[in-house]
C-alpha cells in the first residue's frame, strides 16, 4: 500500500476486492503467473490498483477477452473507474483500476 490510506464507498471497495479477486484468478489459472504483485496506492483525486503479473500474457486488443475480463471492465465502469490493461506473449499482464476519490 503506497499513500494515505482512506475509506471509498462500500461499493467501490467490494467491487475493488471483487476485481482483484478476479485478476489473481486469472494469472494463476491462465497466465501460470509465478509472481503477482498488487498495489494499492492512494493518490490525491484518486485510488488505483495495481496487478503485475509474470505469466504467459494475452493480446488485449484481441476480442476473445473472455468473460472474466469483461465482467472486470464492466465491474470498473460502474463504479465510476478506468481501466488499463497491458500485456504481451511471453511478458507478463499489468492491470490498472484507477477510481476517482471524491465519491468517498
Amino acid at each position: 500500500m503506497l499513500g494515505a490510506p482512506r475509506s471509498l464507498p462500500p461499493d467501490s471497495e467490494e467491487n475493488l476486492f471483487r476485481i482483484g479477486q478476479e485478476i489473481l484468478t486469472n494469472a494463476l489459472r491462465h497466465a501460470r503467473a509465478k509472481l503477482v504483485v498488487a498495489k494499492l496506492i492512494f493518490l490525491p483525486g484518486e485510488v488505483c490498483l495495481d496487478l503485475t503479473d509474470d505469466g504467459r500474457g494475452f493480446d488485449p486488443s484481441s476480442k476473445n477477452d473472455g468473460y472474466g475480463l469483461l465482467g472486470i471492465r464492466e465491474r470498473v465502469e460502474r463504479i465510476g473507474g478506468r481501466l488499463v490493461v497491458q500485456s504481451s506473449a511471453a511478458k507478463g499482464t499489468a492491470v490498472r483500476i484507477t477510481l476517482p476519490s471524491q465519491k468517498a
